[in-house]
This record gives C-alpha cells, sequence and structure tokens, in this order.
C-alpha cells in the first residue's frame, strides 16, 4: 500500500489530526501503508524516530519492508544482470498497438454517461459541429497525474477531427479555467491550417541544422520521459516553434511561456521568447526575453536520497495591443511547455469579450455542440487544471 505523494505530512500540516510528522507517519504505519511516496517531502523519513519513541513497533517497520521487498524479488531486480526473462524485455516491447487497442478499450469502458435526453447516439452525421471549452484542447485535462509520459497523446478536439473527418469542426475555447489561471493559446490564434513551425535540433544551444521540422497546431508538450521526435537520439536537445498569433478581439493581452518542473535529464534547461509586432503600418514593434534558465535545487525535509529538481525564474511576460504579433518561442530540453494567454481586462478567469463571442458564433453555425468544461473555483483552480474530467453535451443548434 502506497500513500499518496505528500499525503502524510497532510495529516499534520493540513488536516491537524497529528501533532508532527513523526506521529503521522506512526499512524500511516499502523493503518496499513508501506510505502510513503514523499521523496520530496518527509514522510517515512521519520519511522526511526517514530520507533524510538515508542510511538510504533519495530515489528510493523519490518512488515512493511518485506512486502515491498517481496515484491522487489520477484521482479528480479536482486538478481545478475541478464539472468531474469524480464531483463531481455526491449524497449521496443512497449507502444505495441495490441497494448494501444488495450488502453483504447480501458479508456472506453471507463467512461461514465451520466444522463442521456436521447440525443445520444447520434445517428446521423450533423453538418456541422461545434466544439467549445477550455478543456476541450488542454492537455494537462486529459494527463491528470501519476501517468507517464504519452506520446501521442489525443485531446477531445484531436479525437474529434480524428472521428468526424468529413464533418467540419467549430473550435473555439471560449473562457479561460479560473480566475487567475491562464490558458493555452488556443490553436485559433495560429491559425487552424496554419499552426506554428516546430525545429528540433539536436543541439543544446539552436544551433546545426533541425533534424527535425514539424507543423504543430499549438505549443503545448508534455517531454518529462521521451524525446519529442525519433529523430533525436540525445537528450541534450533544444527546439524553436515560430508563427503569428491572432487575437479574437482586440485588447490587452498578456503572453508567457511556462514550463514544468521536473527531475531534470541534463544540468541546464532554458527557454526564451521573443516577439515581433506591428502596431501600424508604420510603427514596427519587437522585443525580447533573456534566456531564463533552470536552477537546480533540493526540497526541505526531502529524503536524502531524492534527487533535485529544476525550477525556472517565471519568466517576463510579454504583453501587446497588436491583432498579428509574430511570435518565437525557444526552449532548451524543456520537460514541459505551453505558451499561456492572459487578458488583462476582463479580470482572468472570465471569458473575454473575444472569447465568448467567439464560442457562441461557432455554436450558432452548428448543428452540435460539444461543450468541455471543468470546475472554476479559483482556489483549486491549478488541481483542476490537471486534474478535471472534461463532460460532453450534445444540443440542437444554439
Amino acid at each position: 500500500m502506497v500513500s499518496d505523494c505528500g499525503a502524510i505530512v497532510d495529516v499534520n500540516q493540513g488536516h491537524k489530526k497529528t501533532a508532527d510528522i513523526t506521529h503521522s507517519a506512526a499512524l500511516a504505519l499502523e493503518a496499513g501503508t508501506d510505502l510513503s511516496c514523499s521523496i520530496w517531502t518527509p514522510g517515512f523519513n521519520t519511522l526511526a524516530d517514530a520507533v524510538h519513541q515508542g510511538l510504533v513497533s519495530e515489528d510493523l517497520v519490518t512488515q512493511a519492508a518485506e512486502r515491498l521487498y517481496t515484491a522487489r524479488f520477484q521482479l528480479g531486480l536482486f538478481d545478475p544482470q541478464g539472468s531474469s526473462p524480464l531483463d531481455n524485455i526491449h524497449i521496443s516491447a512497449d507502444l505495441q498497438n495490441q497494448d494501444r487497442e488495450v488502453s483504447r478499450k480501458a479508456a472506453q469502458e471507463s467512461i461514465v454517461l451520466l444522463k442521456n435526453t436521447g440525443i445520444l447516439p447520434m445517428n446521423v452525421v450533423p453538418g456541422h459541429i461545434a466544439v467549445v471549452g477550455p478543456t476541450a484542447d488542454l492537455l494537462p485535462s486529459i494527463l491528470g497525474n501519476y501517468v507517464g509520459t504519452p506520446v501521442r497523446p489525443v485531446t477531445p478536439l484531436d479525437g474529434m477531427l480524428q472521428q468526424f473527418k468529413s464533418t467540419p469542426i467549430l473550435y473555439a475555447q471560449g473562457s479561460t479555467l479560473a480566475a487567475g489561471v491562464g490558458v493555452p493559446v488556443p490553436r485559433t490564434a495560429f491559425g487552424l491550417s496554419q499552426g506554428l513551425k516546430t525545429e528540433f535540433f539536436a543541439t543544446g544551444d539552436w544551433t546545426g541544422r533541425p533534424v527535425a521540422t514539424l507543423t504543430q497546431p499549438e505549443v503545448q508538450a508534455d517531454w518529462e520521459n521521451a524525446l519529442p521526435v525519433n529523430q533525436l537520439a540525445t537528450h541534450n536537445y533544444s527546439v524553436r516553434w515560430t508563427g503569428s498569433i491572432t487575437a479574437p478581439a482586440p485588447g490587452h493581452y498578456v503572453f508567457s511561456v511556462e514550463p514544468g518542473t521536473a527531475s531534470p535529464t541534463l544540468q541546464r534547461r532554458a527557454i526564451a521568447l521573443s516577439w515581433t509586432a506591428r502596431w501600424s503600418a508604420r510603427q514596427p514593434a519587437r522585443g525580447a526575453r533573456p534566456l531564463c534558465n533552470g536552477q537546480l535545487q533540493g526540497r526541505p525535509g526531502a529524503s536524502p536520497t531524492a534527487p533535485p529538481v529544476m525550477d525556472f525564474p517565471r519568466l517576463p511576460p510579454s504583453r501587446w495591443t497588436s491583432r498579428t504579433p509574430r511570435l518565437t518561442i525557444s526552449a532548451l530540453n524543456t520537460p514541459t511547455a505551453a505558451t499561456r494567454r492572459r487578458r488583462r481586462h476582463p479580470e482572468v478567469g472570465s471569458a473575454g469579450p473575444g472569447q465568448l463571442d467567439e464560442a457562441v458564433a461557432r455554436a450558432k453555425e452548428a448543428d452540435v455542440v460539444v461543450a468541455f468544461v471543468a470546475c472554476r473555483r479559483s482556489w483549486k483552480a491549478r488541481r483542476c487544471a490537471s486534474r478535471s474530467t472534461a463532460s460532453t453535451a450534445a444540443t440542437g443548434r444554439a
């Protein structure tokens, strides 16, 4: 039995059930927890003190250790390298078509339809489908957490585009998630048929010729445990996105690039943002942000064997009022990246006039509207963004 990550320290810090982490660890062990997911926060690091203080018996510590190491012995982790048949399973055995089919079947069977007023299933393919909502094309909302790195993630919008190839799909983000939380710049801002030129370099400083050049609909990626393209044979790589943004309506916009925090593969990761915009025919404007380097650091109370994590200072946002700025984003081996748009007026978290009007317009053009929504409580906004599940609703013409 393994705890939720950081949950044991929450017994005393959040729930105030115990006086300190030592008592929390003892309580968790007595409840049957064998393993604490807490390499970056205190968890079972204090079990020895708990035993010495008589808060928990050494027999329970031994019981938990035996359960954990039994599994390790069964997996052959203590056998000589190559002597276990599990050692001979090549990485190419992963991601086979049969594995993907099993994953697809599990996903299909996990869906719960809360209410059906007779619209589903759609026996007749509609003329136009509007897909609206902030989680329709939000990578964290389909990943959740405690997951591996998907090689080819499919957002709800991508799935709709694949499923209804002969039906026009009208997409609009519609709103942000919650007050104070930015959302990825939607692919409509980069042009649905245009996208961003994405170059991958097998060097850590964007030098040399790119080993792969793709067109991607947006900047939204998770490459923490996987290389972004097959042409890269090294984790010492860099990426550059180039394209133009068209805002849905005139207004004051704030754009930022948010890299992820993760255990680093390399000692250096960095990210930079530059832009050019023509405010009018006579007034070109340019701006650039300096390279933002990630910093390796440990966590207070972490296990002595816990690897350090890399944090990025927040990259100063870019602000402009132009309708079509030219954007260049450069990332050096960043595990995750996303461009996020925030509108100063009205308050972030509510749909701006351009976003909302765009969604209403798409709905009016469609025969069926599929809406993907999530919670909007601001104090839980970031957790909602990473754990929300998309809900769908099919309606008649709006």
